[in-house]
């Protein structure tokens, strides 16, 4: 067969099966006879078919900003994360948090996480109980737990361009090595309601190790709640808001707080906020905060599977 009839014939079964999943998507048929004259109609349907996939998709997150939700990522979907805790690189407050979370079946999420400003590594695990999606169930359960070691500088070292220079680098951290090492535990309790529209829920919270602060106190942890609620306002955007509150050990003047909004698209998640904490993990932010100035944080996420 000479090479040109080939491209021909191989053109051919190309564009018939392009417009065989055209046709089954949008529901146009388009005759194979009007393909050279219909080939900008055929461009528009395959942008209205992807750009309607991606508007029925909703790539929710299992959290709100810092609080987790009851909802896990699902069996075998990777949500990979990237935070700024407050765009303040000025005064230097700027905490950019890296987590890969892993729905191992669908009731049960590992997290692997990085806080660069609080040297933090961090390694959790949420369990969901039950749900409560139908109009029949009470409230939603989820168990979130994990652990986390304040690094002496060896990740940061190993992002910076500076690292070469180590000799310069003044962010090690002093603390013995017993002291480095943190844990927390969490209860996820959560309502939905109006047909799944509003949500609100509370956290009962415990995160030990105060000496993550370098900050001598009697309590060596941090205990309380956290409240949240979440209302989308359509099937993409959702107005969110966070209170947290340390009830006993160690904690900082103020409570930590967190209001904002999140954008949904198709596998990404977008989230805008307004805080006065850069924590990452509840270690970081169960402690609150000195001040209540709010200061502006985001963050972006993709789901892969």
């Amino acid at each position: 067969m000479p090479f040109s009839t080939a491209r021909m014939f191989i053109t051919r079964i190309t564009c018939s099966g392009v417009l065989r999943h055209v046709s089954i998507v949008t529901g146009v048929q388009i005759s194979e006879k009007g393909t050279g004259m219909n080939k900008k109609v055929i461009y528009f349907l395959i942008i209205v078919m992807f750009t309607s996939s991606a508007w029925g998709a909703s790539a929710v997150v299992p959290y709100v900003f810092n609080l987790q939700t009851c909802m896990t990522n699902g069996s075998g979907i990777f949500n990979a994360d990237v935070g700024h805790r407050y765009f303040d690189v000025n005064r230097h407050t700027t905490n950019i948090n890296l987590a890969l979370t892993y729905g191992v079946f669908d009731p049960l999420d590992i997290t692997a996480a990085y806080s660069f400003k609080n040297k933090d590594i961090i390694g959790a695990v949420k369990c969901n109980i039950f749900n409560d999606f139908s109009g029949a169930d009470f409230a939603g359960l989820s168990v979130y737990g994990g652990a986390g070691y304040k690094d002496i500088n060896f990740v940061n070292n190993t992002f910076s361009m500076s690292a070469a220079d180590k000799s310069k680098v003044e962010s090690k951290t002093t603390l013995d090595s017993g002291d480095r090492v943190s844990y927390f535990a969490q209860v996820i309790i959560q309502k939905h309601l109006f047909s799944n529209r509003l949500s609100i829920g509370i956290v009962p919270s415990f995160a030990y190790n105060t000496n993550f602060y370098q900050i001598k106190t009697k309590s060596d942890y941090s205990a309380g709640s956290g409240v949240m609620a979440e209302m989308y306002v359509t099937d993409s955007l959702a107005v969110c808001g966070e209170l947290v509150m340390n009830l006993a050990g160690f904690a900082y003047k103020y409570m930590n707080y967190n209001a904002g909004l999140k954008y949904a698209g198709y596998r990404h998640t977008f989230s805008l906020w307004f805080s006065n904490n850069n924590g990452y993990s509840p270690v970081e932010y169960m402690t609150g905060s000195l001040t209540l100035r709010p200061k502006l944080s985001a963050a972006f996420t993709r789901e892969f599977n």
